[in-house]
């Protein structure tokens, strides 16, 4: 919790809403989806679900930074921005690669015209910077209100209403 809301402050759908589960998809890929009576389920598998502030991979190389990624799922269900895109993200598969989670270099487009991977990857390379995020930030502390991606974080992650009065879309 105290993770999810230094990262989302309270834009963040806490309480019993976000149930956190074991189960992973194919090839063992975590994912989120909605649950019964607006639950929304964070399914880690089983090695980030028993340490999901510690876990690390050779993609999700920070502690908590995969738990990160996967909250901001949960975040786009839960002020709507997940549907709209959710085939695109089905038809990537569970191997899409770097270019399918990888936001413009620039970051010009406004924040709807992201897909659902580089919207979380904005929100990870913020939380932790590493070899997804805008060049020259790779290893930095994170959450840092100089990264390049802290005006989405701020104006869109952060916002109460998800984003949906800002001019960042």
């Amino acid at each position: 919790m105290a993770l999810a809301q230094a990262v989302f402050g309270k834009a963040f759908p806490f309480g019993r809403r976000i149930v956190v589960t074991d189960l992973c998809g194919l090839g063992g890929t975590c994912f989120v989806c909605p649950g019964l009576g607006r639950q929304i389920l964070v399914n880690l598998g089983g090695r980030a679900f028993a340490q999901p502030t510690r876990c690390c991979n050779s993609t999700y190389h920070a502690p908590g930074k995969l738990l990160v990624h996967e909250l901001a799922h949960a975040w786009q269900i839960a002020h709507g921005h997940y549907y709209p895109r959710v085939w695109r993200r089905l038809l990537a598969g569970p191997n899409a690669g770097d270019a399918f989670y990888r936001p413009p270099p620039s970051l010009s487009p406004p924040w709807a015209a992201l897909n659902l991977e580089q919207q979380a990857t904005v929100v990870d390379e913020w939380f932790a910077p590493g070899r997804l995020g805008p060049d020259g930030w790779a290893g930095s502390p994170g959450m840092s209100p100089h990264h390049p991606y802290w005006d989405y974080v701020c104006a869109v992650i952060q916002d109460e209403h998800g984003g949906v009065s800002d001019d960042l879309g």
